[in-house]
């Protein structure tokens, strides 16, 4: 799954404007993988699951390329069938068009966070976590 996004984010990042619209939109395959690999991070947190929280689908995200190996993604999603919460993922990479980040950071919450994408101060989110290869 990580390298199917991978591949997206790289996809997008070259992409026109129409095409990147099409890779975020509504109903995209890219929200989907999204909803997983957000979900399996979760799992992995003992904080989300100590919430009971999980991704039961990804609502919106906005991607921006931060520098030119790592990405912002910045979206709604489901946290439990009910709750919606803002999150916030920077995937880093060693090198252009890496399938593999070499970093990962997750930022979820507070859960029932309206439209919001994130919350007013970094020191808000419910969940901060980073995680590289070497965490399995």
């Amino acid at each position: 799954m990580e390298e199917r996004i991978a591949r997206e984010l790289w996809r997008w990042a070259f992409a026109d404007g129409l095409e990147r619209a099409k890779i975020v939109g509504h109903g995209s395959d890219f929200l989907t993988m999204l909803e997983f690999y957000l979900g399996g991070l979760l799992c992995q947190s003992p904080a989300a699951r100590k919430r009971g929280w999980w991704c039961d689908g990804v609502l919106a995200v906005e991607i921006t390329r931060r520098r030119r190996h790592s990405f912002r993604l910045a979206g709604r999603a489901y946290l439990t069938a009910t709750e919606v919460g803002p999150f916030e993922m920077e995937l880093y990479f060693a090198r252009r068009r890496a399938t593999a980040p070499t970093r990962v950071v997750l930022r979820c919450g507070p859960s029932g966070g309206g439209e919001r994408l994130r919350p007013p101060r970094d020191d808000e989110w419910t969940i901060a976590v980073e995680f590289t290869p070497e965490d399995g």
